[in-house]
C-alpha cells in the first residue's frame, strides 16, 4: 500500500450519496411499520436488499477510485439519482410502481458495471457483471408478475444477488483495498442508520407532547446511544486492524463488512420501527411482533459482533453473546411489560455490557480487541511517514529555481 492510499478518507461526494441512501433506509422503516408481519418483513427485506448491495458496490469502487476526477463524481451523482428514484417508488414496489422500481435498479447496476469495467480494465465475470446481466434483468422481467408471485421471485433473486460475493470468492482474493477508507465508509453508514432511528423516534411524538412520550423519546435516544457505543468504542478498530493485517482482504470485506454490516443495518431498521411504536404508546403493552422488533433487533445487533469476532479472530465473545441472549429473554416476557419499561430494560442491557467490557479490558482480564493498540500505533506510524514524505516533497519543490 502506498502512503497516499493509507491516508485516504471518505470524500464529500460519498457523504452526499449517503444522504440519499439514508432516505432509502427511512423509507424502508416506514414501509415495514405499515405492515409488521412476516410478509411485511420479507417485503421490506426484498426492497432494502437492492439498495444495500448497490451501496456496497459503490463503496468498494469508490475505495479503489480517485473521486477528485469529474467523471467519477458524475457517476456518483448518477448512482445517487437512481437511488433516489428507487426510494420514491419503493412504497409501491409490489403494486403500481414495481416495473419502475426494477427498471431503475437495472440502470443502477449497469452504471456500476460500467464503473467496474473502467476500474478493472475490461469485462470480468464478477458480482458486478452477474448483477447487471443476470439478476437485475430477471428482477425487471418478474416485476410484471402479480404481487404474490413477484414477492417469491424477487426473494429468490435477492438471495442470489447476495450470494454472488461468496460464489466469486476465489476470483476476489486478489482484491486489495485501502484499509483506512473502507472501515470508515461502513462505519459512517451505521452512523447514518442510527441517526435515522433517532429521526423515526422523534417523528412518532407528533402533536402529543406529554411527559410519557418525552420520557419514551429520551429512553429511545439512550437506546441508540447504547448501540452507538457497542459499535464505535471497540468494534470499528477491530475491523480496521483485521482488514489491514489480512492477506485475503476479500474475506473480511465479504463476511464482516458486506454481510455483517448488512445484518447490523437490518437490525437497526427493525429497532427504529419498534421505537416508533414505543414513543407513540409508551404505557401500552406492545403486540408480540413489535416487541420482537426491539428485542430481536437488539439480539441480532449483538449476535453479529459475536459472529464477526469468531470470523476475524477465532475467539468466542464472552460478553456480547450473553447480552444477545438477555435481549431474547426480554423478548419472551416483553409483552407483559409497558413499552417504556421494555426500552429501559434494553438500555440497561446495553449499558451493563458497555460497563463490563470497559472493566474487563481495563483490568486486562479480557482482550475483546487486542488489536486496538496495534492498529493505532500502525496508523500513527503511517501518518508520520506520510508527513515526512510531504515535507520532503515540499522541500524539493522549494529548492527548484
Amino acid at each position: 500500500m502506498t502512503n497516499s492510499m493509507a491516508t485516504k478518507r471518505v470524500s464529500w461526494v460519498e457523504l452526499f450519496y449517503d444522504l440519499v441512501f439514508v432516505f432509502a433506509v427511512t423509507q424502508i422503516a416506514d414501509i415495514f411499520a405499515e405492515n409488521v408481519s412476516w410478509r411485511g418483513l420479507v417485503e421490506a427485506w426484498v426492497i432494502f436488499t437492492p439498495f444495500w448491495w448497490s451501496w456496497v458496490g459503490t463503496a468498494i469502487l469508490s475505495n479503489l477510485t480517485d473521486l477528485e476526477h469529474i467523471r467519477h463524481r458524475l457517476r456518483m451523482f448518477g448512482i445517487g439519482l437512481a437511488t433516489l428514484l428507487m426510494t420514491v417508488a419503493a412504497p409501491s414496489a409490489f403494486t403500481s410502481r414495481g416495473v419502475f422500481f426494477a427498471a431503475v435498479f437495472v440502470v443502477l447496476r449497469l452504471t456500476l458495471v460500467w464503473w467496474s469495467v473502467d476500474q478493472f480494465h475490461g469485462v470480468r465475470f464478477n458480482p458486478f457483471t452477474a448483477s447487471a446481466f443476470v439478476t437485475a434483468p430477471l428482477f425487471l422481467a418478474t416485476s410484471f408478475l402479480p404481487s404474490d408471485q413477484k414477492l417469491m421471485a424477487w426473494t429468490a433473486l435477492m438471495v442470489a444477488e447476495l450470494s454472488t460475493s461468496w460464489l466469486f470468492r476465489n476470483r476476489l482474493k486478489v482484491l486489495r483495498v485501502d484499509t483506512s477508507h473502507l472501515p470508515e465508509r461502513f462505519g459512517l453508514v451505521i452512523m447514518i442508520a442510527l441517526g435515522e432511528s433517532v429521526i423515526v423516534a422523534g417523528q412518532a411524538i407528533g402533536n402529543h407532547f406529554d411527559v410519557a412520550r418525552i420520557l419514551a423519546l429520551a429512553g429511545c435516544f439512550a437506546f441508540v446511544c447504547g448501540l452507538w457505543w457497542i459499535y464505535f468504542h471497540f468494534s470499528i478498530k477491530a475491523v480496521a486492524y483485521k482488514l489491514m493485517s489480512e492477506d485475503n482482504q476479500s474475506r473480511i470485506i465479504r463476511e464482516v463488512l458486506s454481510y455483517g454490516h448488512y445484518a447490523l443495518t437490518c437490525s437497526i431498521i427493525a429497532i427504529a420501527t419498534g421505537m416508533r411504536f414505543v414513543v407513540a404508546r409508551p404505557g401500552a403493552h406492545l403486540p408480540a411482533a413489535q416487541v420482537w422488533l426491539l428485542c430481536g433487533g437488539t439480539a441480532l445487533f449483538l449476535a453479529v459482533f459475536a459472529w464477526q469476532r469468531w470470523g476475524m479472530f477465532w475467539m468466542l465473545s464472552v460478553t456480547r453473546a450473553p447480552a444477545a441472549m438477555l435481549a431474547v429473554l426480554l423478548g419472551l416476557v416483553g409483552g407483559w411489560l409497558p413499552a417504556l419499561v421494555l426500552v429501559v430494560l434494553l438500555v440497561a442491557v446495553l449499558a451493563g455490557l458497555a460497563m463490563v467490557e470497559l472493566a474487563v479490558v481495563s483490568a486486562n482480564l479480557l482482550h475483546p480487541v487486542p488489536e486496538v493498540h496495534a492498529v493505532e500505533q500502525e496508523v500513527h506510524a503511517v501518518e508520520r511517514e506520510v508527513r515526512a514524505v510531504e515535507r520532503k516533497a515540499h522541500a524539493e519543490r522549494t529548492d527548484v529555481p
